[in-house]
């Protein structure tokens, strides 16, 4: 079974609600991510199941890597989502 990623929202962590925060601080700590008020997240919700995956622009990911980390868990970006994702990390991406 394949599952959607849909965007929820793209915001500093301070406006996070209370609920979200247990999955920014997972991905945090998994992906070495300091996380401050000031540091911008990406939401998404996974359709179907109760979870969200968050994205740290910071960290200069793009959406090819996004989506290859996505299809680890059999997930794939909703076509707005990707559209819109792929304009916004482009902006974002690291300099070498």
């Amino acid at each position: 079974m394949t599952y959607m990623a849909r965007l929820v929202t793209i915001t500093k962590v301070s406006a996070v609600t209370d609920n979200l925060m247990p999955f920014i601080n997972f991905q945090a700590h998994q992906k070495g991510v300091v996380v401050k008020d000031e540091t911008q997240v990406i939401v998404l919700q996974v359709e179907n199941i109760p979870s969200y995956h968050v994205v740290f622009p910071e960290t200069g990911i793009t959406i090819e890597e996004l989506e290859e980390d996505l299809a680890k868990s059999e997930t794939v970006l909703t076509p707005d989502t990707r559209a819109l994702l792929r304009d916004h990390l482009r902006g974002k991406k690291k300099e070498d």
